[in-house]
């Protein structure tokens, strides 16, 4: 998993979490306001940005990887969490699996996927996901929510 990478080593560290359609590549801005004072991590998703060849599998899968990501960068191995959308799911799985990893968690815009939910909704992600991997939809995405480049 491709992970953007910016600030200070030992201090806080600061996990972004984008949403369906970016990558971590949306937290740009973050990063920049934040790097002189935490350890800025922001993943590519499996299935995003340069993670894109990397398959998702379940959130499951994906909050592990993160915390992986979280106990090999992160300063005490805990991080402060900031999670949107499609992140924000991850990061209630890694709350619920993990939440000795997490200081402090923003979620934005995120459901959590139920039992009865989940299995029309991943069928959903599924159907799509394929497009979503293309330049010209992660492009429209990109330029909706203000990315470039």
């Amino acid at each position: 998993m491709f992970v953007h990478e910016q600030g200070v080593p030992g201090a806080p560290a600061v996990l972004f979490l984008h949403g369906a359609g970016a990558s971590g590549l949306m937290w740009r801005e973050h990063f920049n306001v934040l790097a002189d004072r935490f350890h800025c991590l922001a993943p590519d998703l499996p299935g995003f940005g340069a993670s894109r060849d990397f398959p998702f599998v379940s959130r499951e899968v994906t909050s592990e990887l993160v915390a992986e990501l979280v106990e090999a960068r992160a300063p005490a191995g805990r991080a402060h969490v900031v999670a949107l959308s499609w992140g924000g799911g991850i990061a209630h799985e890694l709350l619920a699996r993990r939440p000795d990893l997490v200081d402090h968690v923003v979620i934005d815009g995120a459901g959590v996927l139920t039992s009865r939910s989940g299995p029309l909704v991943l069928a959903g992600v599924s159907a799509v996901a394929p497009f979503l991997r293309t330049r010209a939809v992660s492009g429209l995405f990109a330029q909706m929510i203000g990315m470039h480049g």
